[in-house]
């Protein structure tokens, strides 16, 4: 998606939200009326929300209808289009982010969502013992 596209379907996501709102108030209060059918209060049901289009590293929040960053320690994946941890021997030291950080060649992590380069810790080398493997 191009700027100009995301921006265009936010306005119109923006003005399907408001048309909810009125609609939905003149529900409540007993003065909506299509063609001469009166509805009942109370039968005004939303089964769906609109889909929210976002920036690639960030996701919806439906809540607030914003975006949100995914955070360090994550990754945006766009096949399921939600955040995800990072993996055991890598990390990611920054928001909005596409893919996590491999450690280098020999070096791991303690756990997944690492947020730093130095989480990342020196295997034990071949030959030598350790109680918990670094």
């Amino acid at each position: 998606w191009d700027s100009d596209t995301i921006a265009y379907e936010r306005d119109i996501a923006d003005q399907l939200w408001i048309m909810h709102d009125s609609v939905g108030f003149e529900i409540a209060t007993g003065g909506f009326d299509i063609s001469g059918y009166d509805v009942d209060m109370g039968s005004y049901v939303t089964t769906a929300q609109p889909d929210l289009i976002c920036d690639p590293g960030s996701v919806p929040k439906y809540t607030t209808f914003t975006c949100v960053g995914c955070p360090t320690g994550t990754f945006y994946n766009a096949q399921y289009r939600e955040c995800e941890r990072c993996p055991f021997g890598t990390y990611q030291d920054q928001g909005f982010q596409l893919e996590c950080i491999s450690c280098p060649e020999g070096y791991t992590t303690r756990q997944d969502r690492s947020t730093q380069p130095n989480q990342c810790l020196r295997l034990c080398r071949p030959g030598y013992m350790s109680p918990d493997g670094f």
